[in-house]
């Protein structure tokens, strides 16, 4: 193999694991745009009546998901191992972050089984208590990425693995969520306020990855071109 060939090939690894949440986002909007896949608090009835008619449709909805779960999960681990520094503090925020995101996919794995199962069709009383189950997997789901958040921002801070503005910025993520978080569990009802907020924090979760995500391949970038001028100037 050339040394271009090899350049080439350890530039690709570098950009892989950034790219996950720019492609991740990507696969978010596909599902946000989907007509009848459930967002975010949203009641399963009507995706508990339209997918046992359109199950095929329905499958693919539910791939679309999965995926865009996938691609969210892998780049959380891979910002979290990013900001992690050998002293305790980081390595301590980096655990927490870890599970905290492991959490958040188990949880969303269960909102994916529950979204399976109208495809089989049921009782209507069986369908009722998995659009039950459906709605509180959902908030639950808030609270550890909103833990996941403040654990990466904290330890971006300390660590400055990563621009200072890019830990501030996934801080007021974080702040955000938690504020969510709190209004989910504690079972707040709507007002014209809150429902401006929900604007704000759903604008916000495809926002973190998709901020991070190009700040990284950028500085990636950057990198990869000193080091060929570097190696073209010796």
């Amino acid at each position: 193999m050339s040394q271009a060939a090899a350049t080439a090939t350890r530039t690709i690894g570098r950009l892989a694991m950034p790219a996950t949440g720019v492609v991740g986002t990507a696969v978010f909007f596909l599902v946000v745009f989907s007509p009848n896949l459930p967002m975010y608090g949203d009641s399963l009835s009507d995706w508990g009546r339209w997918a046992p008619i359109h199950q095929s449709a329905a499958r693919d909805a539910v791939a679309i998901l999965l995926l865009a779960y996938l691609l969210y999960m892998v780049f959380g681990v891979y910002v979290a191992a990013l900001v992690r520094r050998s002293d305790p503090t980081t390595a301590t925020l980096v655990q927490v972050a870890t599970v905290a995101i492991a959490v958040k996919f188990a949880i969303e794995m269960m909102q994916i089984a529950v979204l399976a199962v109208p495809e089989t069709g049921g009782s209507n009383d069986f369908g009722g208590s998995m659009a039950q189950l459906g709605s509180v997997l959902s908030v639950l789901s808030l609270v550890p990425f909103a833990l996941f958040l403040v654990a990466v921002g904290v330890s971006a801070l300390i660590s400055r693995a990563v621009p200072a503005w890019l830990a501030r910025f996934t801080l007021a993520v974080a702040a955000i969520h938690v504020f969510a978080s709190v209004l989910g569990l504690a079972g707040v009802s709507a007002s014209p306020m809150l429902v401006a907020f929900g604007f704000i924090w759903f604008a916000s979760i495809p926002a973190w990855p998709l901020v991070t995500s190009v700040a990284l391949l950028i500085a990636a970038l950057r990198r990869h071109g000193m080091a060929l001028r570097v190696a073209a100037a010796s």
